[in-house]
């Protein structure tokens, strides 16, 4: 006789439409085969085992979904500053951690908030080189969008005072013209990333299995990844070997299109875990980093509208090109000039054949009038809370 898991008198709420609310689950195996209520009284049924939720809740696994999954489990591993109140403490937990490490190892962490410290303070190269040890450093904000690094990281990625200043990044400077310590945007920090070795294999596997154990003690059973091209290859093996964890919705950057295409995605690869949902590329930066690009120029700044991360013709062409394999865009924009910008591009873009939805991530800032275009759009906002 088939055995049954029972979960009964409680409220569960199956999110399946009217606010029907059910007060028992029945489970076999990985899978839910029926909801209903006084399930426990069902003399047909067999169960194994029962569980008395004594009026507890119970929901459906959420799905977040925007996140850089992969890099947060890798920088699990590194010093964590999130939530520092000054750049005294954020200094002190950098040097502990730095201590730990090998003398020529990469000192490496994320989530420093300079409009979270008690005193704004944008911190310089020469402040990290104190707690460091004569190591490199690399430490990420906590938007991401600013990297801190110190004199040994800007000498071992060749940055210096003739180093020009690329597009879509930034390079801020001392007043002598000499690299301050913060590279703001992917371009600007790339020649950085480009010699940090990441960890071996078996250890970012590691960190992921861990990263998934914490989702789930969220309630969190499903995601959206925005992560690089080499999410692409850890989620394939691990979904092929049935050890994802999550149901992964990736969102490739528009490097991988090419390698999509070859392969046979159309309208998304689709494994049970594992689907390729869209393309993800960026229009701007973000405000923490005064990176987002607005139509009025930031407080306190000479000539600072933000950056433009790809124009609106690079844009375009990306959402066509992703188009021809029937994957739609999630383009992060947040700055009101960056989002009229990705509202041109959706307004010309070609339609999709499975009728997928583009996204704009964050969308934190919009003119009235941009409202009305994406509305009739149909685009998604897709804006996180935090």
């Amino acid at each position: 006789m088939t055995k049954y898991k029972l979960f009964y008198n409680g409220r569960i709420y199956t999110q399946a439409g009217d606010g029907l609310v059910a007060d028992s689950i029945i489970i076999q195996g990985n899978s839910i085969i029926a909801v209903g209520k006084h399930l426990e009284k069902d003399s047909e049924l067999s169960f194994s085992s029962k569980v008395n939720l004594k009026g507890r809740a119970a929901l459906p696994g959420f799905t977040d979904s925007h996140t850089h999954f992969r890099f947060h489990a890798i920088m699990s591993a590194n010093v964590r500053l999130d939530g520092l109140t000054s750049l005294e403490t954020t200094l002190n937990k950098i040097k502990k951690h730095s201590a730990k490490l090998a003398k020529n190892e990469w000192v490496l962490g994320d989530g420093f908030a300079v409009d979270s410290w008690r005193q704004r303070i944008l911190p310089d190269r020469y402040m990290l080189d104190k707690v460091t040890g004569g190591r490199p450093a690399a430490i990420y904000s906590k938007d991401q969008h600013m990297l801190w690094v110190n004199s040994k990281a800007l000498k071992l990625a060749k940055i210096g005072r003739r180093t020009a200043g690329p597009k879509g990044g930034v390079i801020d400077r001392f007043d002598n013209g000499e690299p301050y310590g913060i590279l703001r945007e992917i371009p600007g920090y790339f020649p950085v990333l480009r010699i940090i070795d990441d960890p071996v294999d078996d250890k970012i596997k590691k960190l992921f299995k861990q990263a998934v154990k914490t989702a789930y003690s969220k309630g969190v059973t499903a995601i959206h990844s925005m992560d690089g091209p080499k999410a692409y290859l850890l989620y394939k093996e691990l979904s092929k070997n049935g050890a994802l964890g999550l149901r992964v919705n990736y969102y490739p950057p528009p490097v991988l299109i090419p390698k999509l295409r070859k392969a046979g995605v159309n309208s998304g690869y689709n494994r049970d875990y594992l689907q390729i949902s869209g393309i993800k590329l960026f229009a701007d930066g973000s405000l923490g980093s005064q990176t987002a690009l607005c139509f009025n120029k930031y407080r306190g700044s000479k000539n600072n509208y933000g950056v433009e991360t790809n124009t609106k013709k690079e844009m375009l062409s990306i959402i066509k090109d992703a188009a021809s394999i029937n994957l739609p865009c999630a383009i992060h924009a947040i700055g009101d000039k960056a989002v009229a910008n990705v509202i041109d591009c959706f307004e010309k873009a070609p339609g999709l054949k499975n009728k997928g939805w583009h996204r704009i991530e964050h969308l934190q800032m919009i003119r009235r009038k941009d409202v009305k275009r994406l509305r009739r759009l149909n685009v998604v906002a897709s804006m996180q809370p935090s």
